[in-house]
């Protein structure tokens, strides 16, 4: 990302990069805007949990349909009640380790034989809809930058409202923040410039704002 004047900050590749992305650079949003409020940072398992908890049924059938259809990376939900599903998501480990995506387990470590070595279950990635979520509850613009060979490298990604904050999209617009991030195959890492990775939308820098232009794909 040189064209841009920014580097990448590599984030651990361990199921929780998107959700580290934006905990480790979005500041929470009070609702005076008092400087403590802004000074404040999310956490993993917050962010977790307010995906978790807007998981339904229909969604998860959607899952469990890609799961039948061999689509990687879905094969967590098989079998699942909302409730485990939620679980999952969330990171419980009290609830068991059937509910984990066994992509996002530990390599085994150690000296033991492979066979016989410990796997630490890790909790289920950020996929569009969890990723949508979040840039809903947080007010978000995500400028995805896809350094792959991907036709459309630059992609940028807004909230789509639910039903019942639809009216509110316009007034959130003035409070709307950007979040830079790099995205590989499997993995999201950090973009920044001159050190930052989050803008207000309306201090996104100009050289930006054009590589994420009219002409970048949307969705």
């Amino acid at each position: 990302m040189r064209v841009m004047g920014g580097q990448v900050k590599k984030i651990a590749n361990d199921g929780d990069c998107f959700y580290r992305c934006v905990a480790t650079t979005v500041p929470r949003k009070g609702d005076a805007g008092s400087e403590e409020c802004e000074q404040q940072q999310y956490d993993v398992a917050e962010l977790r949990k307010t995906v978790s908890s807007r998981l339904d049924e229909e969604t998860l059938e959607h899952y469990q349909a890609l799961a039948e259809a061999k689509v990687e990376g879905y094969t967590w939900s098989e079998g699942l009640t909302v409730s485990e599903a939620r679980a999952a998501i969330a990171g419980d480990m009290e609830r068991g380790p059937r509910v984990f995506a066994p992509r996002y387990c530990d390599t085994p470590s150690g000296d033991a034989p492979p066979s016989k070595r410990a796997r630490k279950p890790r909790a289920v990635w950020a996929d569009e809809w969890a990723i949508n979520v979040l840039l809903e509850e947080l007010n978000l613009v995500l400028l995805l930058y896809q350094s792959s060979g991907a036709s459309e490298p630059f992609t940028r990604i807004t909230p789509l409202f639910r039903e019942a904050r639809w009216k509110e999209r316009e007034r959130l617009e003035d409070t709307r923040r950007v979040l830079l991030v790099e995205k590989k195959p499997g993995h999201y890492n950090l973009l920044e410039h001159n050190g930052i990775s989050v803008f207000p939308m309306s201090e996104l820098p100009g050289e930006i704002a054009d590589l994420w232009s009219s002409g970048c794909a949307h969705a």
